[in-house]
């Protein structure tokens, strides 16, 4: 009895302590009038994240109806983001590539540019105007892709997706060729990437050696496609306590870290674990891309003094055994048969694919100075060579008639995202749970959030609600059966809000007037002196910082991994004082069989940093775990208009025609070394940014939001300078 007792307190007290963790509140607070940008990205630039992967040229001729591709290129913005074979897709099929008599090994360069006939493709006049420039798209190209003429190099471990052209000049000057000649300007890619998903095993001196001479080449041809790799399948670098990242530090240093950019597919690989009733496996995204996203810059920003770009072409989540685990929950929830059944089924597989975009995308948002485009494997269609192919937006009716596409619910990750767009907004939450971004477009806010756990998350909003007119919530999540849901709904406030388990959720806030800006932040990340450090007990680590002045804020990012079933709990001090360490309730989803990976984002006192900051980390159990990167994020009070800039020297730069319409050149400073030049409204909010070598930039004000005034601003390491132009 006295046993009973006491069992029967125990679960008392652990079903208190559940329902007050379920019942306590998460605040986020939000001030949409605080401008925050991310070295010096303040907008959130839709077209690097929320692409289809296809190329676009025949997306509306493929579609066949012109409501349903206005809908998904007006409405709901898509944009363009990958495709596969470019080398592949011109040797067999192309008839432009022959060998060179006079050069045995080597592509006829003046066949192929005779026989090159490059199109535009069919498009209406309102797509085109959509995508004046270029439709912006990554390509990476298939394995053994070159002509018999460049004979490979045989890996035998690496088989037949091993095999590189052992000329790696010739095969460059073939890629380069079609690069100038197989494309418009329009069609051209953005990037390239030689090999898709190189094999372990290949010859990392050759694949370096044919990256390496393919980016000579075109810059030698002044072809303006970017060149990068390696295009690695798997992005996991936080493997092994965060040494994994050996592989890809490899490439980058027998590439002398030179390309334009480098490049890793990111993905979930799940499976449905029947003893849990649930999916469960390999999760990279959400908190684990988080300290990938800081660990590869932090590698090249010491040894190389940069912080590289990093090109996502391929971006989700898919069951392992999708037939086999997708047939295990439908026959238990919904059994049946039949083309309707067959796409309800197939939607379990979509929820895993969506719900890992959304989660990699959050992460991805969050490092707009690295993250240069980011693709969600989600292909228009694929009936030409897999009717069935699991990831298609389009399904052709019953599998064999194109002519009647049904739209699968991969369409849900573009629905959800829907008018996310504007200028980043101070937007603050301690859970480390829950993903979330705030953006400001005229009067509309718009906070997105995700949840990463499969807990309840009561939350309390506090945002400015004064001249609200009205409130939308948009919530994606997944039902008891694993189908997914995306839901709509007008509410009159805030109150009693709730994230379900694996649930995001978007809400619009419109307000009566223009959201003003009465602060700009910049928000500078400084990356730490050492990374993949594996030990046992307890490390110190060093992040400077070189200004301790105008700090508005300041958030510590750690990258933590630790070997399977070892304790997920970690103390952190920063200068001595011990800090709060939050445990996900996501991490059981991020162990699998080998490790545990997380990011711990700690929002840190201020008055805490000095110029030199000793960050110490120690695992109380004892035993060996790994830190990736150590970085600290600052918030600076940037200035924001001509009237506070101090250093105002408006005879450093000349623009003309001003007024202009079209290209306006602007002739900078002559001063060594690189030049931020910047576009912003007269209130601050910036339009455009890049950083220039030469002595002059032009602009096109056809790019600019709209006609009127805005301010060109150009930082030096001395001096600011602006300047007020007119777009007419």
């Amino acid at each position: 009895m006295m046993l009973h007792s006491k069992v029967y307190l125990v679960l008392v007290l652990v079903l208190l302590c559940a329902q007050q963790a379920m019942s306590q509140e998460i605040v986020i607070q939000v001030d949409p009038t605080v401008s925050t940008a991310i070295n010096g990205h303040l907008n959130l630039d839709r077209s690097k994240y929320f692409n289809l992967s296809t190329s676009g040229i025949l997306f509306e001729s493929t579609i066949n109806n012109k409501t349903r591709s206005d809908y998904y290129i007006h409405d709901l913005e898509m944009t363009f983001g990958r495709t596969l074979g470019m080398v592949s897709t011109a040797v067999p099929w192309g008839g432009n590539v022959r060998e060179d008599a006079a050069r045995p090994g080597y592509a006829d360069m003046a066949f192929l540019k005779q026989k090159s006939n490059p199109s535009n493709g069919t498009f209406s006049e309102a797509f085109k105007q959509k995508f004046p420039n270029n439709l912006d798209v990554a390509n990476h190209d298939n394995h053994n892709a070159y002509p018999v003429f460049m004979p490979p190099v045989i890996n035998a471990q690496a088989g037949d997706i091993g095999k590189l052209p052992s000329n790696v000049d010739a095969a460059a000057e073939l890629a380069v060729a079609l690069l100038k000649y197989y494309y418009t300007d329009w069609t051209r890619p953005k990037t390239f990437e030689p090999i898709n998903e190189p094999h372990w095993a290949i010859d990392k001196d050759l694949l370096a050696n044919l990256h390496m001479t393919i980016w000579k080449k075109a810059k030698a041809e002044k072809i303006p496609t970017l060149i990068g790799g390696p295009c690695y399948s798997t992005a996991y670098y936080y493997k092994k306590n965060y040494t994994g990242l050996s592989g890809l530090s490899d490439f980058i240093d027998r590439t002398e870290c030179k390309l334009d950019f480098y490049s890793f597919h990111v993905y979930d690989f799940m499976k449905y674990d029947a003893a849990r009733k649930d999916i469960v496996g390999r999760v990279t995204s959400g908190l684990p891309i988080e300290g990938v996203l800081d660990i590869v810059p932090n590698y090249t920003m010491n040894k190389y003094g940069k912080a590289v770009e990093i090109v996502i072409s391929e971006t989700g989540g898919y069951m392992a055994g999708r037939e086999a685990d997708q047939n295990a929950i439908a026959n238990t929830y919904f059994p049946g048969s039949g083309f309707d059944w067959e796409m309800k089924r197939r939607s379990i597989s979509a929820f895993v694919m969506v719900s890992s975009c959304i989660a990699n995308t959050m992460a991805f948002i969050n490092h707009p100075h690295v993250v240069k485009k980011s693709v969600p494997f989600i292909l228009l269609e694929s009936f030409a060579w897999d009717p069935k192919y699991y990831s298609s937006l389009l399904v052709a009716n019953n599998f064999t008639d194109k002519n009647n596409w049904q739209e699968s619910k991969y369409i849900h990750f573009y629905e959800f995202f829907k008018g996310v767009k504007g200028r980043r907004v101070l937007s603050e939450c301690a859970n480390p749970d829950i993903q979330q971004h705030a953006f400001v477009d005229g009067n509309k806010l718009v906070l997105v959030m995700n949840n990463q756990s499969n807990i309840i998350k009561p939350l309390k909003v506090n945002l400015p609600a004064s001249g609200i007119s009205s409130i939308n919530i948009r919530r994606y999540g997944r039902n008891t059966d694993f189908t997914p849901y995306l839901e709509e709904q007008t509410v009159a406030s805030l109150n009693e809000l709730s994230l379900k388990g694996r649930e995001a959720m978007v809400i619009t806030v419109t307000y009566q007037d223009q959201v003003q800006q009465s602060k700009y932040i910049d928000e500078k990340a400084y990356y730490g002196a050492e990374i993949s450090r594996e030990f046992v007990g307890t490390a110190n680590f060093t992040v400077n910082i070189p200004s301790l002045k105008d700090i508005q804020y300041a958030i510590l990012r750690v990258g933590i991994s630790r070997p399977a079933g070892t304790d997920r709990k970690v103390n952190i001090s920063l200068n001595g004082t011990a800090l709060q360490v939050p445990m996900e309730d996501c991490a059981p989803y991020l162990e699998n069989e080998t490790e545990f990976a997380t990011t711990k984002i700690i929002r840190v006192d201020k008055s805490l940093l000095v110029n030199r900051n000793n960050i110490t980390v120690s695992f109380p159990d004892g035993k060996q775990g790994g830190v990736g990167a150590t970085v600290l994020r600052v918030g600076y009070q940037e200035i924001t208009s001509v009237s506070e800039n101090r250093n105002l020297q408006t005879p450093g730069i000349e623009i003309f025609p001003n007024p202009a319409s079209g290209l306006m050149q602007v002739n900078l400073p002559n001063v060594s070394g690189e030049i931020k030049l910047q576009v912003v409204t007269l209130n601050g909010q910036l339009i455009h940014e890049e950083v220039a070598t030469k002595s002059a930039v032009f602009i096109d004000t056809k790019s600019l939001r709209m006609k009127g005034a805005y301010i060109v601003r150009v930082q030096t390491d001395k001096n600011v300078y602006n300047q007020k132009v007119i777009a007419i």
